[in-house]
């Protein structure tokens, strides 16, 4: 039977139900099946997505993911509320490991076919974004480097000449992002409206996962703020430093591909299958059960690491709950930053494989914030193996990059917090409207990157899989930084192995705390933090 049809006997089967007595005894074997109907249809989305994303130019692939999300997920997510609607007046009577998953339900509305269809939608139109990137041509260069080693080449015309071909290519993306997004725009207004909202913002302060955070808008404003006041200057510092080692006056977008000390580097390891070596012996000095699921990973293929010479891969990871294993995909082309690439989708996936199984809704994914704090918090625990990926004599750069790609990505996070802010506070956008928005953020937020004459061309950089597919899902990547930046050492906490072994079953800021951090830290922290990045990583 498939999950569509086992769905819809589901549902009917539940509507009966809803005229019997001794309910939630009748109840318990349906919350068993949904719950395995949840497990088996996240396994297969992430079967169909694991092919679409490592075969880019496979139609045929993409478009299965498609048309399961199309026609599957609206009958699974019918029942799924049907269920909750029936069980939440007495979860109190259920067992009690399966408390945890109502209790954060109680409040909600059940949701009306209609909602459900619309999310449907949503997701299936969302996965376009996938097939336009996939659709971009970047041009490869007879007799000579590619392009992206291009960006790399001592000579700096090269590099520009190199950046503007990429950005060309990108040109016919723009539009069809842009229209595309506007589209999902209006749709995610329509379900804030349909359930009483007057903006998709308010709607998505209302949802349960947000509220479950226990995480206060106006309080997320000020972690920005100080983002912009105290982390933002430590990186413009850091790339006036490498303005200095390049010898020029100002960085342009060209520059990225060299380290703080205006170096290029290369990884030890030349190729895939040789970084994964070395991730073994990394791990080899952290954890021994680190080492038994990163082998039984390796071992069962779920590491697709694309070579330089393959087509690009966004970096993504997924669970399999059946199977209780992860998979992910990502490049490699042996820089500093493709290492800490790859070690961070390998802490995805090591955090989705050491987790404990839940007993009722196996298949719910921990919180993002922490998902990204454990996949950060393992290219942080690279710096005291940098030996086993860099030349002795690289890894001051080495680790300088690291920190230099950890702030630029607390200040992009907060940027497309912002962005995503002003985009859904407004009942109706423009496609003509978003580049315009973005570009004004950009000049709020200055990096020490000069963006004179490429500002158009960098408003599109808000077109992510997280703007399509999985709205503010921007600042977890802030928070999550920050707290492995400021994670606690010398107590129990420290331990490596608690970040990724723990159970989800607590509210969000006690399991930080017990990894030895802070989920939101205040404004004093964070200027401590910043004073000891800066005497301790940055090159002087």
């Amino acid at each position: 039977m498939l999950p569509s049809e086992q769905a819809q006997s589901i549902l009917e089967r539940l509507h009966e139900l809803e005229r019997k007595s001794d309910l939630p005894r009748r109840l318990i074997p349906f919350v068993e099946e949904i719950d395995h109907l949840l497990s088996r249809t996240y396994q297969l989305v992430s079967e169909l997505d694991c092919q679409s994303r490592t075969q880019p130019q496979n139609a045929e692939a993409r478009n299965a993911y498609r048309t399961f999300l199309a026609e599957s997920y609206p009958p699974i997510d019918a029942a799924y509320q049907q269920c909750l609607h029936l069980a939440l007046p007495h979860f109190q009577a259920f067992p009690d490991d399966w408390k945890p998953a109502f209790a954060g339900e109680l409040d909600r509305e059940p949701e009306s076919p209609g909602t459900t269809q619309l999310k449907g939608d949503i997701l299936e139109q969302a996965s376009h974004y996938h097939s336009i990137a996939a659709g971009i041509a970047y041009p490869q260069p007879e007799g000579s480097a590619g392009l992206a080693q291009q960006l790399r080449d001592p000579d700096r015309a090269v590099r520009q000449h190199a950046y503007l071909q990429l950005q060309a290519a990108e040109d016919g993306a723009r539009r069809p992002w842009q229209e595309l997004f506007s589209r999902l725009h209006r749709d995610r207004q329509r379900l804030a409206e349909q359930a009483g909202f007057t903006h998709y913002l308010d709607y998505h302060h209302a949802t349960s996962s947000f509220r479950a955070r226990q995480l206060d808008p106006a309080e997320l404003r000020r972690l920005r703020l100080d983002v912009l006041q105290i982390i933002r200057p430590l990186l413009t510092q850091i790339r006036q430093r490498k303005a200095q080692w390049l010898g020029v006056t100002e960085l342009r977008p060209w520059d990225q591909s060299f380290t703080p000390s205006g170096t290029v580097i290369n990884a030890l390891p030349h190729n895939p299958e040789a970084l994964l070596d070395a991730v073994t012996l990394m791990l080899q000095g952290i954890s021994p059960p680190m080492v038994d699921a990163f082998d039984q990973l390796r071992k069962n293929g779920k590491f697709h690491v694309a070579s330089a010479s393959e087509a690009p891969r966004a970096p993504y990871t997924f669970l399999l709950p059946e199977e209780r294993l992860a998979w992910m995909t990502v490049s490699y082309d042996a820089t500093a930053n493709s290492v800490f690439q790859v070690l961070h989708e390998t802490g995805h996936c090591l955090h989705y494989t050491l987790m404990p199984a839940d007993s009722l809704l196996a298949q719910r994914q921990p919180p993002r914030e922490y998902r990204e704090f454990a996949a950060h918090s393992m290219e942080l625990l690279s710096l005291k193996h940098l030996d086993l990926f860099f030349q002795r004599e690289d890894i001051p750069a080495a680790a300088d990059t690291l920190l230099e790609k950890a702030l630029q990505s607390i200040v992009s996070a907060c940027i497309l917090d912002e962005f995503q802010e002003k985009i859904y506070s407004r009942r109706f956008i423009q496609p003509d409207e978003i580049n315009s928005l973005y570009q004004e953020l950009l000049l709020k937020y200055p990096t020490g990157i000069c963006l004179e004459g490429l500002l158009e061309q960098q408003g599109t950089g808000w077109a992510s899989w997280q703007m399509f597919s999985a709205p503010f899902y921007g600042l977890e990547y802030a928070l999550a930084w920050i707290a492995a930046l400021t994670r606690e050492t010398g107590n129990a906490a420290a331990d490596p192995l608690r970040i990724y072994v723990q159970r989800f079953d607590r509210p969000l800021h006690q399991m930080f705390t017990a990894a030895g951090s802070l989920l939101l830290p205040s404004t004093e922290r964070l200027e401590s933090a910043a004073r000891q990045l800066s005497g301790q990583l940055m090159i002087t």
